[in-house]
């Protein structure tokens, strides 16, 4: 009801609606300016209101379709909600009953029926304070956090000795409090390690806000002006190609919470993901052969070639963040037989350029610009410098060749972040 509400307000939340999308269903996105100057999408807000929307209709000149479906957004306003209201019941019985009832049918997600018990243990925190801020993380571009993350990271700060990670609502007001306080400074020094170690002001390649975690704990939680932030980067990036919570991913998360409250985070944090590995910190080759779906080793393809000083391919010029960058096949798409052009998103064929390089060029075939581009830049994206990998029938051989250097390149930059005592295999 409140997602409605904001929905139809079109202030708090902006959606947009494109009757027919690419693939001939409806498309929903938050929408942006941009995107509300195309005539193809129409913003929710305006749907919902009587007199915008007979604008739309009489402005617009729609197909049946975009006319069927726009009415069926419209529709929603008239589904009726059913309402369990409990009257003369103390406020904690009520939220029990919220709770139970909530294990069933269509279950609430566990932060759902976590914030209700803190709303009932701590009145006003929920409206007041964690909504407000999630909000404003979230439009600073890290999207991939959620409440039940900082409920896990307030939990383990509040009690750090604990055996088990205790549930909000179980803390007092003033362990929450602080633990809260403690998060969001920790979260403040990781939007800062983003931007210094891998140059990202939001989520876009880190897809998984579970990898900020533990660094948001160990960091709220340091007192001294030294803070470990080249290691944390360094664990970040491990965890990213090691796919650390891509199973088991709570009890993954309970494991390396409890190291991040240890004396020496950093170590029992690397400790835990060897035992994850089954062996060696260090990256193998094989690691970078994966596809795109790979989002793990395709943020470590990015941060091994930043961390050579990679270049704009085609222009020189300097990658400043991943806003103005984007990803570039190597071999293009185009190059491979229609069913053949999967075979084209592997992550061993994909280095980054900035937003501005000419389209064209990204079609030309490998073997037609890459001698042409400068070695140095080639060697910052881990591009083999040999001309004979550059033909189509080389590709396997381009790959194998650019794996081998990509993991190099990995373990370099990964070596001259932490102390050789924590990557013994």
């Amino acid at each position: 009801m409140t997602t409605l509400a904001w929905v139809h307000s079109g202030d708090s939340l902006n959606i947009a609606v494109r009757p027919v999308g690419k693939r001939g269903i409806p498309e929903f996105r938050p929408a942006s300016a941009k995107m509300l100057k195309d005539p193809r999408w129409y913003s929710i807000s305006h749907i919902w209101n009587d007199a915008e929307y007979r604008e739309i209709v009489r402005e617009h000149g729609l197909s049946d379709e975009e006319h069927r479906v726009l009415e069926g957004v419209r529709d929603i306003l008239d589904v009726q909600l059913p309402i369990v209201e409990m009257c003369h019941e103390e406020f904690d019985h009520a939220v029990e009953a919220f709770v139970r009832l909530n294990k069933h049918g269509r279950r609430l997600s566990s932060a759902d029926l976590e914030s209700a018990r803190v709303a009932a243990k701590h009145t006003g925190f929920i409206r007041d304070e964690l909504s407000p801020f999630m909000r404003e993380i979230w439009k600073s571009g890290l999207t991939g956090l959620r409440i039940t993350h900082i409920f896990r990271a307030c939990g383990v700060l509040a009690r750090p000795d604990g055996r088990s990670r205790p549930p909000v609502h179980e803390l007092s007001p003033r362990e929450l409090q602080e633990s809260f306080k403690a998060v969001k400074r920790g979260i403040k020094r990781v939007q800062s390690l983003l931007i210094e170690e891998f140059a990202c002001r939001d989520m876009t390649l880190l897809r998984s806000g579970a990898l900020l975690v533990p660094p948001i704990v160990v960091l709220g939680s340091c007192q001294s002006r030294t803070r470990p932030v080249r290691e944390l980067a360094a664990w970040i990036a491990l965890a990213a190609l090691f796919h650390r919570y891509s199973k088991a991913g709570d009890t993954a998360l309970d494991q390396d919470l409890r190291a991040s409250v240890t004396n020496e985070p950093i170590g029992r944090l690397l400790s835990v993901l060897r035992e994850h590995t089954g062996g060696g910190l260090l990256a193998k080759p094989r690691h970078f052969a994966g596809t795109l779906s790979d989002k793990g080793a395709l943020f470590a393809v990015y941060f091994a070639c930043r961390e050579r000083g990679a270049r704009d391919l085609f222009t020189g010029a300097k990658l400043n963040h991943h806003r103005q960058i984007q990803k570039h096949h190597i071999f293009p798409k185009d190059s491979f037989p229609r069913a053949r052009r999967r075979e084209a998103d592997r992550i061993a064929n994909i280095c980054f350029i900035g937003q501005g390089t000419n389209v064209a060029i990204r079609n030309t075939p490998a073997a037609r610009y890459l001698p042409d581009v400068d070695e140095r830049l080639r060697e910052q994206h881990c591009i083999p410098l040999e001309h004979r990998h550059y033909a189509m029938e080389a590709y396997d051989r381009f790959l194998t060749a650019r794996q081998r250097l990509l993991a190099n390149a990995f373990n370099e930059a990964i070596r001259e972040r932490l102390p050789r005592r924590w990557l013994r295999d």
